[in-house]
């Protein structure tokens, strides 16, 4: 038999460690004093029952519960089984997963605690543990409160209304979102469904936007005409009429205005290029307009002329400014050619027969290229001669003098330059047709038929780059040849 059931204590109570204190009834015994006298002593008997000593780990305290008293201050009350020199940390968090911290001490004798200084209508999380001698028991179960809240309610009469404090747990929490930032005229979202009512059900949300707009819902939307700071208002009713609010601040900055620097222009040396831009502003007005032309020189209006003194590609780029001090900038690419000075010249080439030039292109540098078809021997300057029924391509600077010259054909072939061009490099592309066998300068080519396509690359300094030739089994003519802006 154990030793509880042999005590069969009348009373039992908890020790920590898990052991119980038992008293069974008292018990007599004699005990002899001096050399005569028998003394009867009646004595309870005490027994430590299931394990553990006096000694062990605090017990944390029990039946903890947590109350709000006022909109600044919650009650706490707790069960102890611990005595002696004790004290209760409490630990306060706004989160009952974490972020716990000690915001109060209670004596050993304590079983509650006040908390004071809370802010209204907020949810506060709570544990408490025994503590002694650099030695803590663990954390009692988490309990949690709201403090009251204090928000207008509405009255019986019509000309007044009244600011009234209840729990906690009736208050309505109005909740507006973010603070946010935008652009003039963009749409926003407002949401408010962070918004709770603790005792009751919200009928109605109502918004003020700051600038004169207003919404109803959870979640309106507004875009605001003129920059900015302002303060959007949420205001929510609850089935018992009670209201709350909230604010979320929006930032509003001016939209930039637009320009239009108009299409990509072509120009010569010594000839003015007129510029037409224009401007917009979806929010303002555009106050001015700036020229930057790429050569260093400057202009002011919508419309504006340059003439440019260097052959070569400009970038004119165009500059607006709205009435509060906002930019917006387009670019149009400008091709100048010519000599400088922009001194014109004239040359003629060709014998007794029929001499024909087809194509003809101008570099960046407003250097010239031609091609065409010689019936007659032709002198095209920089001893260069071309027999009969030969394909030519010659080259010119901005003065007239000639660069290089080329004569494609002769006793086994002929044929004819139909057009040509120049890429941003200077190099030329020239296409026609040809007949027999002709080298354009990178290995002979045969036509399949009466004729064949060509199509011949040159270095900007005559070099040949590449040939090839495309036909079939009748007359096939290339007429024409374009590069890609790269």
């Amino acid at each position: 038999m154990n030793a509880t059931a042999m005590l069969r204590p009348l009373n039992t109570w908890p020790f920590p460690g898990g052991a119980l204190l038992a008293a069974r009834r008292p018990t007599s015994r004699r005990f002899r004093m001096g050399l005569k006298r028998l003394c009867k002593l009646t004595l309870p008997v005490f027994l430590l029952v299931g394990g553990g000593s006096a000694a062990e780990a605090l017990t944390p305290p029990y039946a903890l519960t947590a109350t709000a008293v006022s909109s600044g201050q919650i009650r706490l009350s707790w069960g102890a089984f611990n005595q002696g020199q004790l004290f209760y940390p409490i630990e306060r968090s706004l989160n009952w997963t974490g972020g716990f911290a000690q915001v109060g001490i209670a004596p050993a004798s304590a079983t509650s605690y006040t908390d004071s200084g809370l802010a209204p209508g907020t949810r506060y999380y709570y544990r408490v543990r025994a503590a002694e001698n650099g030695t803590a028991s663990a954390y009692s179960a988490i309990v949690s409160a709201i403090t009251f809240g204090t928000f207008t309610a509405a009255t019986s009469t019509t000309t007044s209304t009244t600011s009234t404090t209840l729990a906690g747990s009736l208050a309505p929490v109005a909740n507006a979102g973010a603070d946010q930032f935008t652009q003039t005229l963009i749409t926003l979202s407002f949401n408010g469904s962070g918004s709770v009512d603790r005792g009751g059900t919200i009928t109605s949300y109502a918004w003020r936007f700051g600038d004169g707009g207003t919404a109803s819902g959870v979640s309106p939307t507004h875009a605001y005409a003129t920059p900015g700071t302002y303060t959007a208002t949420l205001t929510i009713t609850d089935s018992r009429g009670s209201s709350a609010s909230d604010t979320a601040v929006v930032r509003v900055v001016n939209r930039s205005p637009v320009a239009n620097a108009g299409s990509d222009q072509s120009g010569i040396l010594g000839s003015a290029v007129t510029f037409r831009g224009s401007g917009s502003d979806q929010d303002g007005t555009v106050t001015s307009y700036t020229w930057d032309f790429g050569d260093g020189a400057s202009a002011a209006g919508a419309t504006a002329s340059h003439a440019y003194a260097t052959a070569g590609t400009y970038t004119a780029k165009l500059t607006v400014t709205d009435d509060r001090g906002a930019l917006g900038s387009d670019s149009a690419l400008v091709t100048v050619a010519g000599s400088p000075g922009g001194t014109p010249w004239a040359r003629g080439f060709g014998g007794a027969a029929s001499d024909v030039g087809y194509g003809v292109a101008v570099d960046a540098s407003g250097n010239a290229v031609m091609t065409g078809r010689v019936e007659s021997t032709v002198d095209f300057g920089g001893g260069v001669v071309c027999p009969p029924a030969a394909v030519f391509v010659s080259k010119y600077s901005p003065t007239g003098a000639t660069v290089w010259s080329k004569c494609l054909g002769g006793v086994l072939g002929g044929g004819t330059g139909r057009a040509v061009a120049v890429d941003s490099s200077g190099n030329v592309l020239v296409t026609g047709k040809f007949s027999g066998t002709v080298d354009f300068g990178t290995g002979a080519l045969t036509s399949a038929g009466p004729s064949s396509i060509f199509l011949a690359k040159y270095s900007a300094a005559g070099a040949p780059v590449w040939s090839r030739a495309f036909g079939g089994g009748l007359n096939d003519v290339g007429n024409g040849v374009a590069v890609d802006s790269g």
